[in-house]
């Protein structure tokens, strides 16, 4: 009774897990089907009878919740898309790497994308030890804090609405940075395209 997984990508420790989180209390559809055959069952989920939450507290820790998974896998998509931009900018400098118009926007970009890269994930995590060893990155604290509205369920606390805007805060800082890193990519692929080479993908 979850919601879908947190988006996977590779190289990103997630040691709390990818599961999404817990679905609210309602009404809900169970289908089977074998080959033409389906079928559809009512399915009530109730709350916990300790629970004293209201809808409308649940319906808020709903919103929140998807909420908080929408920002991650946001952040994943974006971060994803910067290491393939990083590959791909790396293999036009192995080819044309005596290309001065090519290397004056290619070393900074990959410059701001290795920072860039540091501010959004623990690169430095290996195995489960690391946590302890190496702080948590923008990516973990959001999980985290997904993780918090979801075991505590509704209502949800202050303290976590809080921490949540300033993760949202966060991300907006590192898009912005993101579109300065665009900018150089955006002149390589004109370089790119005068010279009929494929272009660089836009994070």
């Amino acid at each position: 009774m979850r919601r879908d997984g947190i988006l996977c990508i590779d190289d990103v420790f997630m040691f709390s897990g990818w599961n999404g989180a817990k679905v609210m209390p309602g009404e809900y559809q169970a289908r089977i089907s074998i080959g033409d055959y389906e079928e559809t069952v009512p399915v009530e989920l109730l709350p916990d009878p300790r629970d004293s939450a209201t809808k409308e507290e649940y319906d808020f820790l709903e919103t929140k919740l998807v909420e908080g998974t929408n920002l991650l896998n946001e952040i994943l998509l974006s971060l994803d898309n910067t290491r393939k931009a990083r590959h791909q900018i790396k293999e036009l400098m192995a080819k044309y790497g005596d290309n001065q118009d090519l290397m004056q926007h290619a070393i900074p970009a990959l410059d701001q994308i290795n920072t860039w890269e540091k501010l959004i994930d623990q690169v430095y995590f290996q195995v489960l030890e690391d946590e302890d060893a190496w702080p948590s990155m923008l990516d973990v604290q959001v999980k985290h804090v997904v993780g918090v509205m979801d075991s505590a369920g509704a209502p949800v606390a202050k303290g976590a609405l809080d921490r949540l805007a300033d993760l949202q805060m966060q991300w907006s800082e590192r898009k912005e940075e993101l579109n300065s890193i665009t900018d150089h990519i955006k002149a390589i692929d004109a370089w790119a395209k005068s010279n009929n080479i494929n272009h660089v993908i836009t994070p």
